[in-house]
């Protein structure tokens, strides 16, 4: 649920920056790639936890598989707005492992509770 509130939380502001976030991955891609460290070291925190707990697939290191979530999320921006946050949550938590309907029910529980706490 925690991955899914994540996604959920900085979705907007994603999308609104979409093009700062393009343009700034093309021309400055190490800059960018510093600044989404801790972005990235949470998701592989979050991650690596899930695995512990058997929630996520354990095939892939955590590090690895938090680049992959933010590549997830960055092929979204690019194609300009065909997803919300909630498809992107769903996406990661699907990429990570998670049972299709068990991801949608995750993602549906955490922007309820989201919508319940004005925010994360």
């Amino acid at each position: 649920m925690e991955m899914a509130a994540l996604v959920l939380g900085t979705w907007e502001a994603a999308q609104r920056f979409a093009p700062v976030i393009d343009l700034a991955r093309r021309e400055a891609n190490e800059a960018l790639s510093a600044a989404m460290e801790p972005f990235n070291s949470r998701v592989a925190v979050l991650i690596g936890h899930g695995q512990r707990l058997g929630v996520f697939a354990k095939d892939v290191a955590p590090d690895v598989l938090a680049r992959v979530v933010d590549a997830t999320a960055q092929t979204f921006l690019s194609v300009r707005r065909s997803g919300d946050a909630s498809d992107v949550a769903f996406t990661a938590l699907f990429t990570l492992g998670v049972p299709a309907r068990r991801a949608r029910a995750t993602v549906h529980s955490a922007r309820t509770r989201q919508g319940s706490c004005d925010g994360l």
